[in-house]
């Protein structure tokens, strides 16, 4: 197994939550108040799973260690993604500040009051502009690339460290706990089954 091909499945996870994401503002728009509870969940994935996790694999490990073998297209590219990641992490905490309130919080007691619904809709609409393109230019470009220059023990190192975050962030069972998560979520807000 590549160290990118690790970073491709978690995509798969990320592409969940974008579709969920799609559903959570589709209700925004029309009106509707999705659970409470639901919201702290998606900020939880996006910030621990996303951010904590997959980003930094990429940029502890695997960027790096592209940077030393890679062109300056390749450079100039990973800063690209690199400035992808940081507009993901203002998207994300925009949105916990705008559903911040929901947390903990009854439905009975949060509808129509807690949460900013144009800033939550705001930064769902960036996080999904942001990383649907992205998603597609890591698979597409980055990941087949370093599929073909990065050495054989280089790809040892990565996923050793890979296995360190995911040890030390993720921890055991979380990961499997996230995917109930996000199928229970897509099956609420109307995603495709997952």
């Amino acid at each position: 197994m590549t160290a990118s091909s690790v970073c491709l499945d978690e995509h798969a996870a990320v592409n969940k939550v974008i579709v969920i994401l799609d559903g959570l503002c589709g209700h925004l728009r029309d009106g509707k108040d999705p659970d409470a509870g639901d919201w702290p969940k998606v900020v939880e994935f996006l910030s621990v799973f996303v951010d904590s996790c997959h980003f930094v694999k990429e940029e502890q490990w695997l960027f790096p260690a592209l940077r030393e073998v890679a062109d300056e297209e390749t450079h100039q590219l990973i800063r690209r993604l690199l400035g992808d990641h940081e507009s993901g992490r203002a998207h994300v905490a925009s949105l916990a500040k705008a559903v911040e309130s929901a947390s903990g919080k009854s439905s009975r007691l949060w509808r129509g009051r807690a949460i900013d619904r144009t800033r939550a809709m705001e930064a769902i609409e960036g996080y999904v502009d942001v990383f649907r393109p992205h998603i597609v230019t890591e698979e597409a470009i980055l990941f087949p690339l370093a599929d073909q220059v990065l050495a054989e023990e280089t790809q040892e190192t990565l996923r050793k460290g890979y296995d360190r975050i995911e040890r030390d962030i993720i921890g055991p069972g979380r990961y499997e706990g996230f995917q109930v998560m996000l199928q229970e979520l897509a099956e609420r807000y109307g995603a495709d089954p997952l």
